[in-house]
């Protein structure tokens, strides 16, 4: 497993240091150094290792060996050699205790000794850093490999005195959802009372009562998308609704899939023609049927008449994508299937913060709402981080490839950055693309996936400039994905479109939902943490209405990989399933 962390954080600092070495005797040990760095950046981990271990040696005058322990560690990791990197972090954190980034190299020996299984070792070094902007990191780490322990394994952590909020709030989480001892019960009790949980209800009737669940043999789906039969026509080239039509039929495979595993749901499809006129027209004829869940509408100045349809019924409301955050706000019966623009800045810069490095971003914004929502998230979440320089600006129709090398310029040689750019405009990609090639720096990009589809860009160029795309829509490669598009070509005649992918994967997994925690399941859901898609990444709506589970991509060797947590752990294993 590789992890893309914080821990290439501290390769910006030790830039800095390369002016003390200015001696011509100097030169080799700064070249080898500098040599060792651009491998480790090229993904090179095996040919650093070899350079970066040179340098760890003691000989005289060696000033880059306490930067060698730590790179060489780094490049260790990389490789997959975790117990070179974890003798080696060891080493330098004995050896050179006041280190000016000494945190980094805790905060990779905690990760190490995690993935190696040592939960308790792992979680008193990740104690020991004392940084303040490590601590969402730090917090988001263990989440992850918390979660994915036993309960046995957290109740062993907890009675061996680990004091860890974190740790009180997984096996709270753990406990939960399962039918408890007396023991279990008292611990649970102790936990929500030590950390002030009052978040996480017990499923053990003996411990607190849920609501209870509303199971039914069969579900009644109402589906209202804007199928505009008319401009779908065959006698029409204008088809520009073809994907809702793609959705639907997605969704009409995941209730076939669904009744073979026993559960049954009946679609009822209605044409929005995304008026509100014809929606409230729908609303009033439909409001004494039995309706157990909605799907749509997809756009959100669409949604009114059904809020009040789902509130005075108490039905939930499932929109396959995310474009709307608003709606969300104070209404437990809205959920969103896709990470809201809100939810994909924030990712994205919390992906930032544990990956880059350097302390300024440059963060870019198109005309389109999903954009500036986005950008201001992302700019909200990197300023909590103590130091960082923000740098936000608007993309106008005149502003273009010498402005955005200006603004790159302006980056100290010594000092690094990244970019997060919103916009699906294809020239202004061009032009960032031109200005990053010319300008020579190594940046970071972070953007939107639809730069995929640029004609004008190839994928080479985006791997060479280190491009980063927030996919929401991202495909598994496994037997599910592989059946799926056999079957809808045999249906349909045409291959599947990311569409038909959404549709399926979201009446298949709140269908199930429906199937386990009944038609009122939103209190369940909010209560589950990360859960792998069946052709997708998946979901996750822990203490929220929209989906947290936003994926982050960029090409190795000409494919394209997943690149975070806890997505790729379960993404790098689903086809060996």
């Amino acid at each position: 497993m590789r992890y893309l962390l914080t821990i290439v954080l501290i390769l910006s600092s030790f830039t800095c240091f390369l002016a003390g070495a200015q001696a011509q005797s100097d030169q080799e040990l700064k070249n080898s150094y500098q040599y060792g760095k651009q491998l480790l950046s090229e993904g090179k981990y095996t040919n650093a290792k070899d350079i970066f271990y040179k340098l760890t040696l003691p000989f005289p005058n060696n000033i880059y060996d306490k930067y060698a322990h730590y790179l060489y560690s780094v490049a260790s990791y990389q490789s997959g050699d975790k117990e070179t990197a974890k003798i080696y972090l060891q080493k330098m954190i004995e050896k050179f205790p006041t280190f000016s980034q000494i945190d980094d190299a805790k905060y990779l020996l905690g990760i190490v000794q995690l993935d190696l299984g040592d939960l308790k070792q792992g979680i008193e070094t990740l104690h020991t850093i004392k940084q303040g902007s490590f601590s969402e990191n730090i917090s988001t780490t263990k989440k992850n490999y918390l979660y994915k322990a036993t309960t046995e394994q957290l109740k062993k952590l907890h009675s061996q005195s680990v004091q860890d909020e974190v740790l009180g709030r997984t096996l709270a989480q753990k406990l939960a959802s399962q039918r408890l001892n007396a023991d279990e019960k008292i611990l649970f009790q102790s936990l929500l009372q030590k950390y002030n949980i009052t978040d996480i209800k017990s499923t053990d009737n003996s411990t607190q009562i849920p609501t209870t669940p509303i199971l039914k043999p069969a579900y009644n789906v109402a589906v209202f998308l804007p199928f505009m039969q008319k401009e779908t026509s065959p006698y029409y080239s204008n088809r520009k609704y073809q994907f809702v039509y793609d959705m639907y039929e997605g969704m009409k495979m995941a209730q076939k899939d669904l009744e073979k595993e026993g559960i049954k749901l009946k679609l009822f499809a209605f044409d929005t023609e995304r008026n509100d006129t014809t929606i409230q027209e729908l609303v009033k004829k439909e409001w004494n049927s039995e309706i157990d869940l909605i799907v749509g509408p997809l756009y959100p100045n669409n949604t009114k008449e059904l809020v009040k349809l789902a509130e005075a019924k108490k039905i939930n409301i499932v929109n396959p994508l995310g474009n709307n955050g608003e709606l969300l706000k104070n209404n437990p019966y809205i959920f969103s299937a896709e990470a809201t623009p809100e939810t994909q800045g924030t990712k994205a810069a919390e992906f930032a913060l544990s990956n880059f490095t350097g302390k300024t971003a440059f963060v870019y914004f198109g005309e389109k709402l999903q954009d500036s929502l986005m950008a201001l998230a992302y700019e909200k979440r990197l300023k909590k981080d103590a130091g960082y320089q923000v740098v936000t600006k608007r993309l106008r129709s005149r502003v273009g490839f010498y402005n955005y090398l200006s603004d790159l310029s302006k980056v100290s040689r010594v000092d690094s950055a990244h970019l997060f750019i919103c916009t699906e405009d294809e020239n202004k990609a061009i032009n960032f693309v031109s200005a990053m090639r010319s300008a020579k720096r190594g940046f970071p990009i972070l953007t939107y996936r639809s730069w995929l589809d640029f004609s004008q860009l190839t994928f080479e160029q985006l791997e060479q400039l280190n491009v980063h795309f927030l996919m929401t829509d991202y495909i598994l490669t496994n037997k599910a994905t592989d059946e799926f598009r056999r079957e809808y070509i045999n249906r349909t005649n045409i291959f599947p479109s990311r569409f038909a992918y959404i549709g399926y994967e979201t009446l298949y997994y709140f269908g199930k939902q429906m199937a386990t925690y009944g038609t009122n399941f939103q209190d369940a859901l909010k209560r589950k943490n990360y859960e792998k898609g069946k052709l997708m990444s998946g979901f996750n709506f822990y203490n929220s209405n929209d989906n947290q589970c936003v994926t982050i991509t960029r090409f190795n060797d000409g494919e394209l990989e997943v690149i975070n947590l806890p997505l790729m752990n379960e993404i790098l294993t689903d086809g060996k399933d």
